[in-house]
């Protein structure tokens, strides 16, 4: 439901429900779409705009992943959840947990960033975490996510990878370094696309421990998927 109050002209309180422009008789016009109401003359001309007020907390976050990162750590991933045209920004997300059949604590209320992974830590590895996410915005907290769980343990590939629009052509690829190298250094990642089932193309790389790469020149509206592998010692790891 949308609220809109004006108290400029006349001291109206309206509410409306419907997905149209509503001319209303008293010189009002209600533009949903948009979020505005304006105050019009008695020839329909727009005198002034006033933003109306959303009153809807967004839907569930989508598609929420977990990984293990190491014996004691595992990592979230989870999509935003996509706002109707009446809803605030998402500005930040309520993460909660539970150990086996336990009930859902929360680990932080809110982290008051729009960042959609988490980190938690300081786990044991004889147990399976189940996690969910709920998105906030000015209204509140949405209903959680579904469930995803997960066990802590050590990893020999890199994990979390997590792949962010920065432009309409760029992606940023990040990740979570392999918690078990066999007592070997890391000395840089392979970065590769990939193309069906296990057809790979290399197409960059990192020196020392950086976790990140930039992927440019991709075309807009279609899905790309991407892999990386660890350099250790004198070969590479599995792609992640």
């Amino acid at each position: 439901m949308n609220i809109c109050t004006l108290n400029r002209i006349l001291s109206i309180s309206l509410c409306f429900s419907l997905s149209l422009l509503i001319a209303v008789a008293s010189g009002l016009t209600l533009d949903i779409k948009n979020n505005l109401l304006y105050v019009t003359d008695t020839d329909n001309n727009i005198l002034e705009a006033f933003a109306s007020n959303s009153t809807s907390v967004p839907p569930s976050p989508k598609n929420l992943k977990t990984s293990p990162i190491s014996p004691s750590s595992v990592i979230l991933i989870w999509d935003e959840p996509v706002l109707n045209t009446n809803m605030t920004s998402i500005t930040g997300y309520k993460i909660e947990y539970k150990i086996d059949s336990s009930s859902f604590t929360t680990i932080t209320a809110d982290t008051k960033s729009v960042t959609t992974s988490f980190i938690h830590q300081g786990l044991d590895s004889s147990k399976t975490y189940t996690y969910q996410v709920s998105a906030i915005n000015s209204k509140g907290a949405s209903n959680p996510s579904s469930s995803s769980s997960v066990k802590p343990a050590a990893t020999t590939v890199p994990g979390g990878l997590i792949a962010a629009a920065i432009s309409p052509t760029q992606i940023k690829l990040s990740w979570q370094p392999p918690s078990n190298t066999f007592g070997q250094s890391i000395s840089g990642y392979d970065i590769q696309k990939v193309f069906g089932t296990d057809a790979y193309a290399a197409i960059g790389s990192t020196n020392g421990k950086t976790t990140s790469y930039i992927v440019s020149n991709l075309e807009t509206d279609k899905t790309y998927s991407f892999a990386v592998s660890a350099n250790i010692g004198a070969g590479s790891t599995e792609p992640s």
